[in-house]
């Protein structure tokens, strides 16, 4: 044993788990072919083989080699573990749980809270760390500290506690788990189904490869993607996150549900592992920065998790939200994107048209900028500077630079619920100007800014019901576009919103969403989608957005798009088109009816006089 692992620790580890999933990818190559010949319980049975392999692999070897795999891993070969921190704060020596006691903070708060562009985390209220929580009626009416006076708790996430694989073996031998477990189960899938009773003459038929991606998807590689995506969070969750937005024609709808899963779902490091990456970027005594600092984090997302604490400042404490990133996500981008690429292309679960290289070459960049907390801290105080004008329809937190580093960002922590909470809470009124706050303010950033915050999770934005305003949080995917761009595509959403169909065409192909050879389908397709994009600017009446059925309209489209598109679309709309998405679907979510024409006036016009 001992000289395996000196051989192991030589470099030859890695090359093991390379070499696993190289195996598991041969595996989906040739299964469709060898359950024809009828010997698929055989491949089934390598396969588990190879899975089984992984996990001895992993148990054995990965405690000395891979510390933050090894809990995990242990468990799952059968060997003991501690688990008595399961669940549990972290609390230093000699420091009691009373120390730390949070009940003083009880604002009704959201940061960051969900793992996706539109979703919605799933949070259960958590008491403080030194016990239960109090029954309702039991609860003080007052908080003591007398910062907020609303007595709603904070919300912990109900995310798991899961050491995050920060290690490029750790992440390498996790995909390459995955890869084998998707090997068997699709083997045991397709035997299931009775695959090998075809004959292989019938590989070519369109129903029998259906039948094949069916295999690849069955529900359970479906958990299986799901939970590989959860545990190894960083690129590989945002990827998922970012997927599960896409229509629903588009993506198989194994891999919606399981994406679905992945967009409300991130696992939460164990303390052990946050205290180290606080110790690591604020310094060993970095406690002495806060007066209170809750381990357990009320918002855990695919690059980070945030926690309650209360910061000292000069004037004195202040109430903030600690955003802390998961160890390794920054560093292993570019590996985590591949590795999944890799996968997508050997099961063939991405349709040609949606160009899936090409998302994943804008994400490597959008994430690399993403994961600078230093640069984030900048965009959020840049757009508080910008929307100074405007502070009584917006609120930007702003951001704390002495306990902010790359990897650590501290903001004020703001009032507010999650603007898709809402719907049910706030009158037609309130909703109607909530959705054309968040519409007038997608303009202004692209036309008037050219500076846009990208990212349209429904929890970066609340609304503070007392001060009438939206609160706007998590500025990490902030990215500023050149002027011809903005200039092209302001005309193209005029030619839209006057149903110009010929401009439409024109800016199109100068834009690059087309290269003008498309056929005559295509292009059709492309004009409708245009229209309906259009469609709530066209008229001085209020629209209604969910009466509308926009998404439907729009889908009807896509089948044209990913069998006839002959070019990706130009990498400044990856971005832009997910915010301007997320401000419909924000509007849709509300219930909002209102004019939107007068706003693109002014809008247009103001840029214009530019």
């Amino acid at each position: 044993m001992e000289q395996a692992r000196r051989v192991l620790r030589h470099g030859d580890t890695a090359r093991c788990a390379q070499g696993a999933l190289m195996v598991a990818q041969e595996l989906l190559r040739s299964q469709q072919r060898v359950a024809a010949t009828g010997v698929g319980p055989s491949l089934r049975s390598h396969a588990q083989g190879l899975g089984q392999v992984a996990d001895f692999f992993i148990a054995r070897f990965a405690p000395s080699l891979v510390p933050d795999l090894a809990p995990e891993h242990a468990a799952a070969a059968g060997t003991k573990t501690d688990t008595a921190m399961q669940g549990v704060d972290h609390v230093p020596s000699g420091q009691a749980y009373a120390d730390i006691d949070m009940s003083d903070f009880e604002p009704k708060v959201q940061m960051d809270a969900s793992a996706s562009p539109s979703g919605t985390s799933t949070v259960t209220p958590q008491g403080p760390p030194q016990g239960p929580a109090q029954p309702a009626a039991s609860r003080p009416a007052t908080p003591p500290s007398g910062l907020v006076d609303d007595d709603i708790e904070l919300p912990t996430t109900a995310g798991k506690e899961q050491a995050v694989p920060s290690g490029p073996l750790s992440r390498v031998v996790g995909f390459s788990r995955l890869a084998a477990g998707l090997a068997a189960g699709t083997v045991s899938e397709s035997v299931r189904r009775g695959f090998g009773a075809k004959r292989e003459e019938d590989n070519e038929n369109p129903s029998r490869k259906r039948g094949m991606r069916d295999a690849v998807l069955s529900d359970a590689n479906s958990d299986r993607i799901a939970a590989t995506l959860c545990r190894m969070r960083g690129a590989a969750l945002k990827l998922g996150q970012m997927l599960s937005i896409q229509d629903e024609t588009v993506l198989p709808p194994q891999l919606s549900r399981a994406l679905e899963r992945v967009r409300q779902s991130a696992d939460i490091m164990p303390s052990a592992q946050l205290d180290k990456v606080l110790r690591d970027e604020l310094g060993a005594d970095w406690r002495d920065n806060f007066v209170k600092f809750n381990n357990r984090p009320f918002a855990a997302a695919s690059l980070g998790q945030v926690h309650q604490a209360l910061l000292k400042t000069e004037s004195g404490p202040v109430p903030v939200a600690v955003k802390v990133q998961f160890p390794g996500v920054a560093d292993s981008i570019d590996s985590d994107l591949n590795n999944l690429k890799r996968l997508a292309d050997v099961t063939g679960i991405f349709p040609r048209g949606l160009f899936i290289d090409r998302i994943v070459e804008v994400m490597k960049e959008e994430l690399r900028e993403e994961c600078d907390y230093l640069a984030e801290a900048e965009h959020q105080m840049k757009f508080r500077d910008l929307l100074k004008d405007d502070s009584d329809a917006f609120f930007v937190p702003r951001a704390f630079k002495q306990t902010t580093t790359s990897r650590v960002l501290t903001t004020e922590l703001a009032r507010g619920v999650p603007i898709d909470k809402v719907v049910d809470t706030l009158s037609q009124e309130k909703r109607n100007r909530i959705g054309r706050l968040l519409l007038r303010l997608s303009l202004k950033e692209l036309f008037e800014f050219r500076y846009m915050q990208t990212d349209p999770n429904f929890s970066n934005y609340m609304y503070d019901d007392k001060t009438g305003r939206v609160v706007l949080l998590d500025f990490g995917a902030t990215r500023a576009y050149g002027r011809e761009f903005v200039d092209d595509y302001m005309e193209l959403v005029w030619a839209a919103s006057n149903s110009d169909r010929a401009a439409i065409l024109d800016y199109s192909v100068r834009l690059g969403f087309l290269t003008g050879d498309e056929s005559q389908a295509m292009k059709n397709a492309h004009i409708h989608t245009g229209l309906e994009i259009g469609r709530p600017f066209q008229h001085d009446e209020p629209f209604d957005f969910r009466g509308s059925r926009m998404v439907n309209q729009m889908s009807k489209h896509g089948g044209t798009f990913m069998n006839e598109r002959l070019t990706p679309p130009p990498k400044e709309v990856y971005s832009l088109h997910r915010k301007l998405s997320g401000a419909y679907m924000t509007c849709i979510k509300l219930g909002a009816i209102f004019p939107c024409r007068d706003l693109l006036v002014k809008t247009y016009n103001n840029a214009k006089a530019r």
